[in-house]
């Protein structure tokens, strides 16, 4: 006698059909692989507001310390025309500041030495080598990987990490002629 075949059947025998529930199972994990894949690459609370690489690179990051301390200098003798002024607020405006995320990297909580580093290296960009906002963002993305490797949490200040070094999730503290890296 024949016997019939079920889906049950096929189940319970190891046919290699796989059933409905299989692949509702399979495409969540698929699903959820590629929301981890999005939140690891957001890790450095910087919004996600990745910009396009600069067809002509400006700035390599070699030395936290003295980068740091020379785009502070930046930020203090390099004054923006209007029109440069608007691409750096459109660039940082996007951005969420990573040591303190319920602020933009525009305007930061306070002016420390981690914000006045992102505005000057923005002004350098933007009047010495006529950088977009979507090159500036993308630079400045590297230089807060470059500074924290393990990322953010965005709560610096809340924490009162404002000393701490910028590698200790930090914003390198308030004092320009003490940039702790």
């Amino acid at each position: 006698m024949k016997q019939r075949t079920t889906r049950k059947h096929r189940a319970r025998s190891g046919c290699a059909m796989p059933g409905r529930r299989f692949w509702f199972i399979f495409a969540g994990v698929i699903a959820g692989g590629v929301v981890l894949l999005v939140y690891a690459r957001d890790w450095n609370g910087s919004g996600g507001t990745y910009g396009r690489p600069p067809a002509n690179r400006a700035v390599r990051f070699t030395d936290a310390r003295r980068q740091a301390a020379e785009f502070v200098s930046h930020h203090h003798s390099i004054d923006l025309t209007r029109e440069q002024q608007k691409v750096m607020d459109g660039a940082l405006t996007a951005m969420r500041a990573p040591c303190c995320n319920q602020y933009s990297m525009a305007t930061c909580c306070c002016p420390c030495n981690f914000a006045k580093s992102v505005w000057g290296l923005s002004k350098f960009l933007i009047a010495r080598h006529g950088y977009d906002a979507d090159e500036v963002r993308y630079t400045i993305e590297e230089w807060v990987r470059f500074i924290n490797p393990n990322g953010y949490s965005g709560d610096v200040c809340s924490t009162k990490g404002c000393n701490r070094p910028f590698e200790q999730n930090g914003c390198g503290g308030m004092d320009e002629a003490q940039i702790r890296w």
